[in-house]
């Protein structure tokens, strides 16, 4: 089971560019997305650059209407601040061992 996020992630980035996306591909991938996100900031950092290109290619598609586009623009924030947050908590940790 905890494979099947790495799984599904590299299957959506395949699919991308291999496939015409349509509006219905669109919310299946918006949905994975969105459901994965959470999982993927706590356990699969390393797929934050691959999570973060197929947000990219799906807004990109002149298929994605508005409302999708604002649901890939929260996953994008959500992922983008959770690293941070993350990123200014190891150098705190750093800077505290350094001490």
């Amino acid at each position: 089971m905890e494979q099947l996020i790495p799984a599904a992630i590299s299957l959506i980035s395949s699919l991308l560019s291999t496939t015409k996306l349509t509006s219905p591909l669109a919310t299946g991938i918006i949905d994975v997305v969105t459901a994965a996100t959470p999982v993927i900031i706590k356990e699969y950092k390393d797929l934050k650059p691959i999570v973060a290109n197929i947000i990219a290619a799906v807004k990109a598609d002149p298929s994605t209407n508005t409302q999708q586009l604002d649901i890939l623009k929260q996953s994008e924030i959500q992922l983008d601040a959770d690293f941070e947050a993350a990123a200014t908590a190891a150098e705190a940790e750093d800077k505290e061992a350094s001490s």
